[in-house]
């Protein structure tokens, strides 16, 4: 089953405790720069998370132990 928009922004709402439609924005806002970056030709790298190019994503050696455990 995969994770969608709205249940990342519940999470961040339950999480965070801002309103669901600051959780929108900061989750449209997010997705946005990393969109254009990439829009750009520029990898994105977070830390500890993984690196997206405009072809591919490749998770972090920490995520992909996170996810196989």
């Amino acid at each position: 089953m995969s994770l969608t928009k709205i249940e990342i922004v519940n999470m961040l709402y339950d999480h965070i405790g801002i309103t669901k439609t600051e959780c929108v924005n900061l989750f449209e806002s997010v997705f946005e720069i990393i969109k254009d970056e990439l829009g750009k030709g520029n990898p994105v790298k977070i830390s500890r998370f993984g690196k997206w190019t405009v072809n591919t994503f490749k998770p972090s050696t920490i995520l992909r132990d996170a996810v196989n455990d």
